[in-house]
């Protein structure tokens, strides 16, 4: 393990993260998180910044809509998962770790350990079929 990480924070749409973090992976970057208006990547690998600028010309991504910064190493599915937030979908079903309070008005309530996997509800993808089962009569 290297004791220095490379953050990659990228500004852009959520259609566009989905093709960018396909390209990044190609270029060795090995986690993500995605936000609505953003997606952060991260590589023990040394960045090739002009292979990532010429990238992010391509998709028309301008140099003030992204950053790299430099970490020090830790243990990161650690730290996402002790920082995992709960999650509410159309204030019926909430999502939430062991670790978070109940929320007594919530219809449904998923708990589970979180994990750098499917499921957490954080994903657009989860987020959707959650919303498409309240409508659904089980």
């Amino acid at each position: 393990m290297l004791d220095k990480y490379f953050e990659l924070t990228v500004t852009a749409d959520t259609d566009l993260q989905e093709i960018l973090i396909a390209e990044l992976a190609e270029l060795n970057f090995d986690g993500f998180v995605q936000n609505e208006n953003n997606f952060t990547a991260f590589t023990e690998q040394q960045i090739d910044l002009d292979t990532i600028n010429n990238l992010f010309l391509m998709y028309k991504i301008e140099n003030n809509h992204w950053k790299v910064e430099t970490l020090d190493n830790k243990n990161w599915n650690a730290t996402w998962e002790a920082n995992f937030e709960p999650v509410v979908i159309g204030n019926d079903i909430y999502v939430r770790a062991l670790f978070h309070p109940e929320k007594s008005d919530a219809k449904h309530t998923i708990t589970i350990q979180p994990k750098m996997s499917f499921g957490t509800g954080h994903h657009s993808t989860t987020k959707l079929v959650l919303e498409q089962m309240l409508q659904l009569n089980f």
